[in-house]
């Protein structure tokens, strides 16, 4: 029941694939302000954007443990830090991104943590860094850290997993001033079922909020 999450430093663009076979194994962004790469693994492919639904189920979790972290602390009581590992139930997940717990989706699941695992995201920031040299600071990471299926049905479905929450998340979310880099969307997101619309909505809702945002189509053809 935790609100929808997703960090908003990967929503001016599109950090998987929209196709829904998982498409090219690179794509190439070169926007104003910074140059981002994102590719897939040699065997699994890219993420897609269903994929990326299992992010934004792992953001939101770990949002809410922070939440309930400051609540115990300014109760007074001495509350540990969320853990950077996310251990859910495959049901769970499926639950959460509003999809049906049939066998095929149980399957879908695991192949999806396989692809997640294997795409990097790379972005070359083009602004000059805090020590005014111009150089360019590059930075490379995985969409989910190591993952591990701890338990299966009896019917051999995946049961319980282990997701490493990689260090783009957890200090997104866990933040020393308490202003984590996240976004609230709307819980009917998982319920938009074309890709190009998950991306609209993504890019719409960092840039206009509740008020507009202005983007030709070239632009907007050139972020996905």
């Amino acid at each position: 029941d935790a609100p929808i999450k997703d960090d908003m430093n990967l929503m001016d663009v599109a950090p998987f694939s929209l196709s829904k076979s998982g498409g090219p194994s690179l794509i190439r962004y070169e926007l104003k302000d910074a140059i981002i790469t994102v590719e897939g693994g040699a065997d699994v492919g890219m993420a897609t954007a269903y994929d990326y639904d299992i992010v934004i189920n792992m953001v939101s979790h770990l949002a809410e443990a922070m939440r309930q972290y400051l609540i115990d602390e300014k109760k007074g009581l001495r509350p540990s830090l969320p853990p950077r590992v996310y251990r859910p139930a495959a049901a769970d997940i499926l639950k959460f991104c509003r999809r049906n717990l049939g066998g095929k989706q149980y399957l879908d699941l695991e192949r999806s943590l396989d692809r997640l695992q294997a795409t990097r995201v790379k972005i070359t920031n083009l602004s000059p860094g805090p020590d005014r040299t111009g150089r360019r600071e590059t930075e490379s990471f995985p969409l989910i850290g190591r993952y591990k299926v701890v338990s299966r049905t009896s019917m051999d479905r995946i049961d319980l997993v282990e997701i490493d929450i990689p260090d783009w998340v957890y200090s997104g979310v866990i933040r020393p001033d308490g202003k984590p880099t996240i976004l609230t969307m709307h819980p009917d997101y998982f319920l938009i079922t074309r890709p190009i619309a998950k991306f609209l909505y993504r890019i719409a809702r960092k840039a206009a909020g509740e008020s507009e945002a202005r983007y030709s189509l070239s632009e907007l053809r050139k972020r996905s």
